[in-house]
C-alpha cells in the first residue's frame, strides 16, 4: 500500500469575539471567528451564528479595531472588527460615514452586512480585488479629486482626508474608503472655504514638485462639482500652508515614541530611531556608542563633529558624531532651545517625509547630564561619498548635463517647501548614481525668499564664474525657474 503524499491540513484555531479582545499582537493568523449575532433577523444583518475564515490582516491596533480579508462562506469580504469600550460607538460612526459614501454617489465598496455579538461588533463589506494604493502621479490625484467633489457636492466632508483611504482598482476607478472620518452636510454643498482646505489637503499629500500639477486637479475638480469660484493661486496657497500643518505634525511625532519611531529618554541620555531599521546591532550602539565605532573608519575629523562610516550588523550607516569642545561649549549647547543635532534630524526627517533627496537619518543618540547635552551621533544612510564637485569632475558631459537638471529640481523642491539649505558648499551634496542629493542639515530652516538666494549665490560660487561648469548650473537653474544671482557673486558667499 503506497503511503500519502503531502501534510494533513492543520485545523485552523476558532476564536470569538472576546478572545479576538485579549489577543493583544499575539492574534493568530489565520483563524476562525466566531459570533453570536445579536442583530439577527435585522436589516442588512445575517443569521445568529456566524463563522468567517480570517484569512489575512490588513491593519490591526490590538484591543481596538481589525481590518482584515475574510471568507464568509465561498465569498472573499472584507472584515471590520471592533472591540473594546467603546466599539458600538465606532463601529456605527464608521456605518453611517460610509452610508454618506454611497449616497454622495462615490465610489466605495458596498456594505453587505452588520454584525454584532456584544463584546464586539463588525461591518462586511465586498473586497476589492486586484486595488493598489493610490500615488502621487497626477492621474491618480485628478481621480481622487474627482470622488472628492462628489462628497462635497453632497454637502458631505472626509476629516481623515489622506492617501491610504482612496484605493485605485484594476479599471481605474478610485474608491473612497474609511467612513469612519465621513460627516453629512446640510444637504446643500460644502462652502468654497472649507471644499478648498480639503482639496489643499489632498493636494499636500504630494511632494512639493507636485505643485506644478494643482491647476490640472483644480480643472478636474471643478469637471465633477461644477462651478467653483477659486483660482490656482488659491489652491497653491490652501496646498502649502496644509503641506506646513502636515509636516509640523509629523516632526513631533519623529520625536517621541509611536508606530514609526521607537524612542527612549532619561536624565542621561535620548535615543530615537527608525522602527524599521530598530535591531540589536543600533540596541547595541545605543547603549555604548563609542564601542561600536572603535573599527570605523574617519571620513572627516574636526573639533566640532567628526564623520565615520561604520557597520552595525549588516547595514552600513555613516556616523557624525558631535563632539563636545569644553564646558563652555557643553554650557552654550544646554542653553539652547534646540540643539544643532536636533535640527539635523528633524530637518532630515522632513526631507524624507517632503520626498526631497536626502541621506535620511536612521537614529539619533544624546548624551545627557540632567539638561546638560553632552555628545550626540546622528546615525544616517550611508548613500556614498561622492560630493558633486567630484562627480561633475570626472563624469562625461552627458552625465553631468543629468547631474545639473537634477540639482536644480533639488533646488526647486527646496524652495516650493520653503526651505533653504543654508549652506550651499559642493561638498554638501551627494551624487547617488544620477540622482543628487543634500546632506549636512544642521542650518536648514523655513524659509520666505532671502535664504534661496544665499544658498544658490554660495552654490554657484563653488564653480569659476567664468567656466563651462557654472554656465550650465546656472541655464539648468535659471530653467528649473529659480531666482539666480547677479553676475556679481559676493565675497561672503565663497567663504
Amino acid at each position: 500500500m503506497s503511503g500519502v503524499s503531502g501534510q494533513v491540513p492543520q485545523a485552523l484555531p476558532v476564536l470569538g469575539a472576546a478572545e479576538v479582545a485579549r489577543a493583544g499582537r499575539a492574534l493568530p493568523v489565520p483563524f476562525e471567528l466566531h459570533l453570536d449575532n445579536r442583530d439577527a433577523g435585522a436589516a442588512g444583518a445575517l443569521e445568529a451564528d456566524v463563522r468567517l475564515r480570517v484569512e489575512r490582516m490588513l491593519r490591526y491596533l490590538p484591543g481596538r479595531r481589525l481590518v482584515a480579508q475574510a471568507r464568509l462562506g465561498d465569498r472573499t469580504v472584507l472584515l471590520k472588527l471592533f472591540v473594546g469600550r467603546r466599539a458600538r460607538h465606532y463601529c456605527l460612526r464608521e456605518r453611517r460615514g460610509v452610508l454618506v459614501l454611497a449616497a454622495a454617489g462615490t465610489a466605495t465598496p458596498q456594505l453587505l452586512a452588520t454584525l454584532s455579538d456584544g463584546a464586539c461588533h463588525a461591518l462586511l463589506f465586498t473586497y476589492l480585488e486586484g486595488v493598489r494604493a493610490l500615488t502621487d502621479a497626477p492621474a491618480d490625484i485628478c481621480a481622487a479629486a474627482r470622488q472628492l467633489a462628489r462628497l462635497h457636492r453632497a454637502g458631505a466632508r472626509q476629516r481623515d482626508l489622506h492617501l491610504d483611504n482612496f484605493l485605485c482598482a484594476v479599471d481605474g476607478t478610485v474608491h473612497l474608503i474609511d467612513g469612519d472620518g465621513v460627516r453629512a452636510g446640510a444637504g446643500r454643498g460644502l462652502s468654497v472655504a472649507a471644499s478648498l482646505r480639503d482639496l489643499g489637503v489632498l493636494c499636500a499629500q504630494c511632494p512639493p514638485r507636485f505643485d506644478d500639477h494643482l491647476e490640472q486637479i483644480l480643472r478636474c475638480y471643478r469637471d465633477e462639482r461644477g462651478l467653483f469660484p477659486v483660482a490656482p493661486q488659491a489652491l497653491l496657497q490652501a496646498t502649502r500652508r496644509q503641506r506646513r500643518l502636515r509636516v509640523r505634525h509629523y516632526l513631533r511625532k519623529a520625536q517621541r515614541d509611536c508606530t514609526e519611531y521607537h524612542c527612549e529618554q532619561d536624565l542621561r541620555h535620548f535615543f530615537v530611531c527608525m522602527r524599521e531599521c530598530l535591531d540589536p546591532a543600533l540596541h547595541r550602539f545605543a547603549a555604548d556608542p563609542e564601542a561600536a565605532l572603535a573599527s570605523a573608519e574617519v571620513v572627516k575629523a574636526g573639533n566640532s563633529a567628526t564623520v565615520l562610516r561604520a557597520a552595525f550588523g549588516t547595514r552600513r550607516y555613516v556616523v557624525k558624531r558631535y563632539n563636545v569642545k569644553g564646558p563652555v561649549h557643553r554650557l552654550r549647547r544646554a542653553l539652547k532651545p534646540r540643539s544643532r543635532f536636533r535640527l539635523a534630524w528633524c530637518n532630515g526627517q522632513r526631507l524624507h517625509f517632503l520626498g526631497i533627496a536626502t541621506a535620511r537619518p536612521v537614529a539619533l543618540l544624546e548624551r545627557r547630564f540632567g539638561p546638560l547635552r553632552g555628545v550626540a551621533y546622528l546615525v544616517m544612510e550611508d548613500r556614498g561619498d561622492l560630493d558633486l564637485a567630484g562627480a561633475v569632475a570626472a563624469a562625461a558631459p552627458a552625465v553631468v548635463a543629468r547631474l545639473m537638471t537634477s540639482c536644480a529640481a533639488l533646488f526647486g523642491d527646496l524652495a516650493r517647501a520653503g526651505l533653504r539649505h543654508g549652506d550651499g558648499k559642493a561638498s554638501n551634496f551627494l551624487v547617488d548614481g544620477e540622482q543628487v542629493l543634500c546632506i549636512d542639515l544642521d542650518a536648514m530652516a523655513e524659509d520666505s525668499g532671502r535664504g534661496l538666494m544665499r544658498d544658490l549665490q554660495r552654490f554657484l560660487a563653488n564653480w569659476p564664474a567664468d567656466g563651462s561648469t557654472r554656465a550650465g548650473f546656472d541655464a539648468a537653474l535659471r530653467e528649473a525657474g529659480l531666482p539666480l544671482p547677479g553676475p556679481g557673486v559676493p565675497a561672503a558667499a565663497r567663504r
